[in-house]
């Protein structure tokens, strides 16, 4: 291959004995030098044979300052059905202006223009310059961020509080009207997820034999009553317990925060709701969450209420049995100076129902009571 050849293939020609390429002399920083020879070494060239099996080294190995890796791909040391074409070799080898390392005929590296090192020199060199900018890195970030204060005693229910839920609230039936606003026609089960067996039981609703056993509020149950129009005061009895009142059917639901209450017997109505305050992920944007708290504030109540007697979805017969779950979300939001209560509600039945039955509801804060207007249960 003469010099002509190289030019060619994209390099621009090689200088004297020792000397940088003319082409591009430096790429980010680094120098590439040509070996003390005028023309790449070859196998052939070195009377080497070019598929011969053997273990010695071929004799160009031998130099000293030779800094060479036996190619893995397209190598001379292959039999010709598995040796690249001619002009694949000299794209590989010689056509790039910053060949890949480490190659044949490359012996050493210099950096930023000083003097030149050996190559392991190098990769020690880069290796020792990741771990410091690492190390940095996990310094700064622990400096950031100092190891947690040991815990204290765990904070009341009250004390902990992420939002203010206390007050009279009126509930805002804007939808579902022909569900929630009268009591629909016996049958329609429209929007709930009743298996076999709850549709069995809804359509044997007969509001007199409730009248008559006494069963009136099955409708103005925990699972129930947050769907029915009425207004809410919420309280605090003590540090660890939440009283919510409903003047429709005058019913009355405790929330613990110090655990359940349940110690068997007969199940009623609200039946046992266990509290906690569940910090919500906030993320600053262009423009927040409609109506929510800024980033880093706010929260919400998580409710879970089981050991329910059964009681009805609404107030037309559809029915939850005892074995039913509700899982409840509490939160407070502020649109126009006014406070609105969204109230999420997730009931999971596996007697009655094929699927989880989610609905929400929205209440508007009062300024006082003077509306409050309790109520008895009502079975039609």
């Amino acid at each position: 291959m003469d010099d002509d050849d190289v030019h060619r293939d994209g390099v621009s020609g090689i200088e004297q004995k020792g000397k940088v390429m003319s082409s591009r002399p430096e790429w980010l920083g680094i120098k590439v030098c040509w070996p003390q020879a005028r023309e790449i070494p070859s196998l052939e060239k070195e009377g080497w044979t070019r598929h011969q099996e053997t273990d010695a080294k071929p004799p160009f190995m031998e130099r000293t300052g030779w800094f060479v890796q036996l190619p893995i791909i397209g190598g001379l040391n292959q039999p010709p059905r598995l040796r690249p074409l001619t002009r694949l070799r000299k794209i590989f080898l010689l056509g790039a202006a910053t060949p890949p390392l480490p190659r044949r005929g490359f012996t050493r590296l210099q950096l930023f223009g000083k003097s030149p090192i050996q190559g392991w020199q190098f990769s020690l060199t880069a290796c020792l310059l990741v771990a410091t900018a690492v190390l940095l890195f996990v310094g700064n970030a622990i400096a950031q961020f100092p190891p947690a204060a040991p815990a204290g005693p765990t904070p009341t229910g009250r004390a902990a509080a992420l939002i203010d839920i206390t007050g009279y609230w009126v509930s805002i039936v804007d939808e579902d009207w022909r569900w929630r606003m009268v009591t629909p026609p016996k049958g329609d089960f429209a929007s709930v997820p009743l298996n076999d067996a709850g549709r069995k039981v809804g359509n044997e609703w007969n509001p007199s034999k409730d009248e008559a056993e006494g069963l009136q509020c099955k409708a103005y149950g925990a699972a129930g009553i947050m769907r029915l129009p009425t207004r809410l005061h919420v309280t605090w009895t003590d540090d660890q317990t939440l009283k919510m009142d409903t003047d429709a059917g005058t019913q009355t639901r405790i929330f613990h925060f110090d655990g359940s209450k349940w110690h068997g017997g007969d199940p009623d109505w609200q039946g046992d709701s266990v509290a906690t305050w569940e910090k919500q992920l906030q993320i600053r944007g262009f423009g927040g969450r409609f109506g929510g708290p800024e980033p880093g504030k706010g929260g919400t109540l998580k409710v879970v209420t089981t050991h329910m007697r059964p009681g009805y979805l609404r107030k037309n017969g559809v029915p939850y049995s005892g074995n039913a779950r509700l899982t409840e979300y509490f939160d407070r939001i502020e649109v126009d100076g006014i406070s609105y209560l969204v109230v999420t509600t997730a009931v999971d039945d596996p007697e009655y129902l094929n699927d989880t039955f989610i609905t929400s509801q929205q209440f508007k804060l009062e300024r006082d009571g003077s509306k409050w207007r309790p109520t008895p249960c009502r079975a039609r």
